[in-house]
């Protein structure tokens, strides 16, 4: 990552720790040291201890470099909000292709910010589209049935997160999250 990536992500998630209390770690590491990606991310979670105890409500990315392997590990306190289908279609429809393309940093954050949008609705995503809160592009991605499409892109709309962190801090003052 540039020095500039992880000035925004460490910006973020030390923001996001400090008002939700969700914590979200990123593991880069050549391998897993012999064990399976789904074996070693539930190792360094549980070794980690990420979120808050009794709330269980942490998030692990895990790359493993060498082995072009890449997992979201969730804690229980967040399975019904991210659950495995939208973490492997952020797996899939962000950081892949942002890797792909040789772009590191896109690939952390905007995985990072799409995380950090479904944690902090605290609903399962079904229940958020279906009393129709969320209606900006972003959010969209997160919470369309099932099918997780990128309507929008940063490339194209360079504001789009910027907005999306914006109408969800108003929705959580509003008390309609």
């Amino acid at each position: 990552l540039s020095p500039a990536a992880r000035r925004t992500l460490t910006e973020r998630l030390q923001q996001l720790d400090s008002s939700d209390s969700t914590q979200i770690a990123i593991l880069t590491m050549p391998d897993a040291e012999g064990q399976t990606i789904e074996m070693y991310a539930v190792e360094v979670f549980e070794k980690w201890q990420l979120g808050q105890e009794g709330k269980d409500n942490g998030i692990l990315i895990v790359v493993l470099r060498d082995a072009r392997e890449l997992r979201i590990e969730v804690g229980y306190g967040l399975e019904g909000v991210i659950t495995d289908l939208l973490a492997g279609r952020i797996v899939d429809n962000i950081m892949v292709p942002a890797l792909r393309d040789g772009d590191t940093d896109r690939a952390f954050i905007e995985a990072v910010d799409a995380l950090v949008l479904a944690s902090l609705c605290r609903r399962p995503a079904r229940f958020v589209m279906d009393k129709g809160i969320f209606k900006i592009p972003v959010l969209n991605f997160i919470f369309r049935t099932a099918k997780a499409i990128p309507i929008t892109s940063k490339k194209k709309d360079p504001q789009v997160y910027d907005r999306a962190f914006e109408s969800i801090s108003q929705a959580l003052d509003a008390g309609n999250i």
